[in-house]
């Protein structure tokens, strides 16, 4: 500890009283000892005064002590300690590998992967899992890459993808997400595809989709190719209402001139009404 002080020292030199300013500069150290709550005090203390006429010609005069003591506490008894906490057996530890903390974490199904990263939570017990707690053959969207490891869990049915599970850049065809004649209007068959599609953009942010309306042969060349594109903005309206983003759609139009099947009979004209959908990632 140190310590420090200013004051004022009277002293009485011959019958004659003077005051003057006092410093007082020291430090020291309290050393305890194992008894009682003894503690071993030392200190080194500089007392000092200015023109002090008890010794004529010294404009400061100063006085080193140096102290040694025993100090007590009021109280002689040692205070109560609390018990230190108990801490929770772990069968596994988490350890930081940067401060060496060691914590216990939880993993209520038991499959060796802690809760807050086990993307399949309730899992049976002697169940064979992956890194991420899921089965090894569980694949929820269909798409070849079990859960555990798919970084795109929401693929549409149909649709390529990499080794991670995401949509790879490819033309989508949907059967049945046809038209009726001379209409742009969504089937309940096609809004179902894209609820499925806009599922799967909102799980892979990088995905972007270019929509293109056909038509029959019926009508005029110009009259079709507007009825195309009116099919193709169907379509990413419908999208866009699900919450995708309008900058990651487009629409576009190929009238008559891209057919499918022949437009010399009904059944193949019914399938050249239709959309098509191309996958970019950018």
């Amino acid at each position: 500890y140190v310590l420090a002080g200013l004051g004022a020292i009277e002293e009485d030199v011959l019958a004659d009283k003077h005051i003057h300013l006092g410093l007082s500069l020291g430090g020291g150290a309290i050393v305890n000892l194992p008894w009682y709550n003894l503690g071993l005090r030392t200190e080194l203390r500089a007392l000092g005064q200015d023109n002090s006429k008890s010794a004529p010609g010294q404009d400061f005069l100063t006085d080193f002590r140096f102290l040694v003591g025993l100090q007590m506490p009021f109280a002689t008894s040692k205070p109560k300690m609390e018990p230190a906490p108990v801490v929770p057996e772990c069968e596994v530890a988490v350890v930081d590998p940067v401060t060496g903390r060691s914590d216990c974490d939880t993993d209520s199904d038991r499959d060796g992967v802690y809760d807050q990263y086990d993307r399949c939570p309730g899992t049976p017990a002697g169940t064979t899992v992956d890194e991420f707690g899921c089965p090894n053959d569980v694949d929820t969207d269909g798409d070849g890459v079990s859960d555990g490891v798919d970084a795109c869990p929401n693929t549409m049915s149909g649709a390529q993808v990499n080794e991670t599970g995401c949509a790879v850049p490819q033309p989508l065809v949907l059967p049945d997400f046809t038209f009726e004649f001379d209409s742009s209007k969504l089937s309940a068959t096609g809004k179902g595809y894209l609820d499925r599609m806009a599922s799967m953009m909102k799980g892979q942010n990088d995905l972007t989709i270019e929509v293109i309306g056909h038509t029959d042969s019926k009508g005029s060349e110009v009259y079709n190719l507007k009825l195309s594109k009116e099919r193709a903005q169907s379509a990413v309206t419908y999208l866009v209402s699900q919450g995708i983003d309008g900058a990651r759609l487009s629409a576009n139009g190929r009238g008559e001139n891209q057919p499918v099947a022949s437009n010399d009979t009904e059944e193949g004209r019914a399938l050249n009404r239709r959309a098509a959908f191309w996958l970019y990632v950018r």
